[in-house]
């Protein structure tokens, strides 16, 4: 599956930015909740309609916060040019 090629973040500031945009646009106690209850970052990103690489960004960052998450993947850094507005 395409969104499952996941390549390292290039630098990082790609990967900063990346992650500025994952907190200001994906709820963290929505998040959270849908992870405690056993969702797996694809059904997470699906219910709250957000890009799963930008959603994988998410839940590394609240892992880094030092939230107990488990997240199986890398997100790509590229992810951003092939969203559609």
């Amino acid at each position: 599956m395409k969104e499952f090629e996941l390549f390292r973040m290039k630098s990082a500031i790609e990967y900063e930015a990346n992650a500025f945009a994952a907190h200001i646009l994906i709820d963290t106690d929505e998040c959270l909740e849908y992870a405690r209850n056993g969702y797996d970052v694809v059904q997470i990103a699906k219910m709250m309609n957000s890009e799963i690489n930008l959603m994988l960004i998410k839940l590394q960052e609240l892992i880094r916060l030092g939230y107990d998450i488990r997240v199986p993947f890398e997100p790509r850094s590229d992810f951003f040019k092939n969203i559609k507005v």
